[in-house]
């Protein structure tokens, strides 16, 4: 169920600096990846996923929501992709990953 945060302008602040947080972890995972440095490619990957589940949270998404609708979406992108597509490995390896990470 969706539930938006009550205290309005501290729920601002705190999207604005998620936002903020988002976009300086994509910019290190750039840098990362062309120094070809693993563990800063690593660090940069899991801000990433942190930040973005922190901020469905504070948008009012339950984090097991999320994973839900990421599931749901790799399944699409599944349906989506023609049978040469050279993501439909990964994509298929993420939705087994899910899959168990749920039991």
């Amino acid at each position: 169920m969706y539930k938006p945060e009550k205290n309005i302008a501290k729920n601002i602040k705190v999207i604005e600096e998620q936002k903020s947080e988002l976009l300086s972890a994509v910019a290190r995972l750039f840098q990362s990846m062309f120094q070809g440095n693993e563990g800063l490619i690593l660090d940069a990957l899991c801000r990433i996923v942190i930040t973005c589940h922190l901020l469905a949270r504070r948008l009012g998404f339950s984090y097991q929501r999320l994973d839900r609708a990421i599931e749901q979406k790799v399944n699409v992108y599944l349906q989506e992709k023609k049978e040469s597509s050279p993501l439909n490995e990964d994509l298929e390896d993420l939705r087994q990953y899910l899959e168990s990470y749920k039991k």
